[in-house]
């Protein structure tokens, strides 16, 4: 049997008198979309961020592919696909020189990210935006944005924070269809 991709064991975070997570423990298998559900302020998005290494808890542990975040936060974030609730952008940059920039942040050679890159923008239908500003663009063009740059690096773990928000049905469902082929290369969600 396989490793979990993420392994969360008695997590805690305390933000001053406010208690976000509680003694929270799971496993994400690969092949599995496992989804943390709950109502504004349960904890949802400061557990993907102690998964991240963006926030550390306050006890418990977790693990990503076998690295802890507060230890090993390259490795963490070199096996991560994030995308959060409000990505951030440079809006001063054309789409194509913000996935470019995060292509050589990735060290993913020029002719590999060129391609992942047109077969992602191909399957949403983004090309004719590609030299436009992504100040320009609407919400749902930039969360495109924001997913094509978390899976340039092809992660073993995309962690995603409403990733289907602002995008039409069609999107959407390229989204889904794309996190069930990810699921079934053994990534997980």
């Amino acid at each position: 049997m396989s490793a979990p991709l993420i392994e969360a064991f008695e997590l805690t975070k305390q933000f001053g008198s406010v208690q976000a997570l509680t003694g929270l423990t799971f496993k994400v298998m690969p092949g599995e979309i496992y989804g943390l559900l709950g109502p504004n302020g349960a904890g949802k998005t400061t557990t993907i961020k102690v998964i991240t290494g963006l926030v550390d808890a306050t006890s418990g542990s977790v693990t990503v592919d076998g690295f802890d975040p507060t230890k090993n936060p390259i490795e963490v974030k070199s096996r991560i696909g994030y995308v959060a609730e409000k990505p951030i952008l440079y809006d001063s940059l054309s789409t194509r020189d913000f996935l470019e920039f995060v292509a050589s942040i990735r060290k993913i050679e020029e002719t590999t990210a060129s391609r992942i890159v047109n077969q992602l923008a191909d399957a949403f239908g983004m090309e004719k935006y590609f030299d436009a500003p992504i100040a320009t663009l609407s919400m749902g063009m930039k969360q495109k944005v924001a997913l094509i740059a978390s899976l340039i690096h092809q992660p073993p773990v995309l962690l995603l924070d409403e990733p289907l928000s602002g995008l039409d049905a069609k999107s959407s469902r390229i989204v889904k269809d794309l996190l069930l082929f990810h699921t079934q290369k053994g990534g997980a969600v």
